[in-house]
C-alpha cells in the first residue's frame, strides 16, 4: 500500500508522517516504511549537487528525480505486504517543473510507469505561511528549491511567494476531484489534522488485507 503526503515546504508533512507511522505500527501491527524525497543513495547527492550549483537545465533535474523515485520503488518491490509512506511523490516534480516551463505531456511520460498511490494527503497551507515557516526554521534552501530565481521582475522573496502560489493552485486543481486524494487544512492543530488522517485511513481499512486489528 502506498500512502503519499504532499504540500508546500513547512506544511507539516514530516510531523504527520511520523505520527501516522507510529499509529499504524502500534495500533494495527502494520509494517511501515518511510520513503523520503530524493533520498536514494545512488541519486540523491547528484541531484542536490546539480541544484546547489545552479545548473539551469530543468530537464536534467526532472530526469534525476524520476530516476530517484524509480530506484526507491525498485528497492521496495518486495514490500507488498507493507505500507510505504512517501514524503512527496511524482506530483511535486510535475507541478514544480511545469511552472519552470516543461511540457506536462513530457512530465507525464517520464513518470508513466510509477504506480498510482492508494491514498494522497495534501496538507494545504498559504504560500506566505509556508515562506514564514521556512524563515523561522532557519533551514537553508537553495534558490532552485525556493524558486527565488524564476521571476526576473520580482525580488527573491516575492519570486518565492509567487512560485509557491502557483504550486498551491496546481496542487488543488489536481487533487480536488480525485477520489483517493484528500486535502487537509494544515492551519488546524497537529492533533486535529492527525485525527482526520486516521479517520480517512480507518474508512479504507476493510478494503486492504495488510491491516491487522490488534
Amino acid at each position: 500500500m502506498i500512502i503519499v503526503f504532499e504540500g508546500l515546504h513547512g506544511c507539516g508533512k514530516t510531523t504527520q508522517i511520523h505520527l501516522l507511522k507510529k499509529w499504524l505500527e502500534e495500533e494495527h501491527g502494520s509494517q511501515v516504511n518511510i520513503s523520503e524525497w530524493n533520498s536514494h543513495h545512488l541519486t540523491g547527492t547528484v541531484t542536490n549537487t546539480i541544484k546547489d550549483q545552479y545548473i539551469e537545465n530543468t530537464v536534467i533535474i526532472s530526469l534525476s528525480h524520476a530516476l530517484d523515485l524509480y530506484l526507491r520503488l525498485q528497492d521496495l518491490k518486495d514490500a507488498k505486504d507493507q505500507i510505504v509512506i512517501f514524503d512527496r511523490y511524482y506530483y511535486s516534480q510535475m507541478i514544480r517543473d511545469s511552472i519552470r516551463g516543461l511540457d506536462m505531456s513530457f512530465l507525464t511520460g517520464i513518470f508513466r510507469f510509477i504506480p498510482t498511490p492508494d491514498i494522497v494527503f495534501y496538507l494545504d497551507i498559504a504560500p506566505e505561511d509556508s515562506l514564514k515557516r521556512i524563515e523561522e526554521a532557519g533551514i537553508f534552501r537553495s534558490e532552485y528549491i525556493l524558486g527565488s530565481n524564476i521571476f526576473d521582475n520580482l525580488d527573491k522573496r516575492a519570486s518565492t511567494c509567487r512560485y509557491f502560489t502557483l504550486q498551491r493552485e496546481k496542487y488543488i486543481e489536481l487533487f480536488k476531484n480525485e477520489r483517493n486524494c484528500h486535502i487537509i487544512d494544515a492551519n488546524l492543530s497537529i492533533h486535529i489534522q492527525f485525527q482526520e488522517i486516521c479517520r480517512i485511513i480507518k474508512s479504507l481499512m476493510p478494503f486492504y488485507d495488510i491491516f491487522n486489528f490488534i
